[in-house]
């Protein structure tokens, strides 16, 4: 079962929206099991990791990550979704549905061909990036949510 471009972005809108950040919401909203890796005692994060072929729970996720600050009383966090890939959507549909690119990241010469260029939107609990290929193909490869520097959490964290 494939899903429309539109139905992918709304998707992960929603986990935006919703502040998935961590492994009880994350779950919810996709229904995708998530297990905590071993803690990394210089790490701010608990980091969790999907099964590694996730097309049982969502059609077009191969793998989820999410990364949640182990700060007690810390919001926001990271979730990073390796997509399969997507030819039917390209970096010309994310700009078509999300508009001009608030921050562009092309990777350095020296970084694996397979890097993609990302595209960054801002929003109120924080980033958004989309990751294209840097072949012909244009295709949509993973996105990254990153609320764990945003303004957002930040006051949020203040007022608490």
């Amino acid at each position: 079962m494939a899903l429309g471009k539109n139905q992918l972005f709304d998707f992960i809108l929603t986990l935006g929206d919703q502040h998935a950040f961590t492994q009880e919401k994350l779950f919810a909203l996709t229904g995708i099991p998530l297990t905590k890796s071993p803690k990394d005692t210089n790490s701010p994060f608990s980091v969790y990791h999907s099964p590694e072929n996730c097309e049982a729970y969502h059609p077009c996720i191969t793998q989820i990550e999410l990364r949640s600050p182990v700060e007690k009383g810390s919001t926001g966090g990271l979730i990073i979704i390796d997509l399969h890939n997507i030819p039917d959507i390209t970096g010309k549909d994310v700009i078509a549905r999300f508009g001009e690119v608030s921050d562009l990241i092309v990777p350095y010469p020296e970084q694996p061909q397979d890097d993609p260029v990302s595209f960054t939107y801002k929003f109120d609990w924080g980033e958004l990036r989309f990751g294209i290929a840097r072949d012909n193909t244009d295709s949509l490869l993973e996105v990254v949510l990153d609320a764990y520097k945003s303004s957002y959490f930040k006051s949020y964290k203040e007022k608490r």
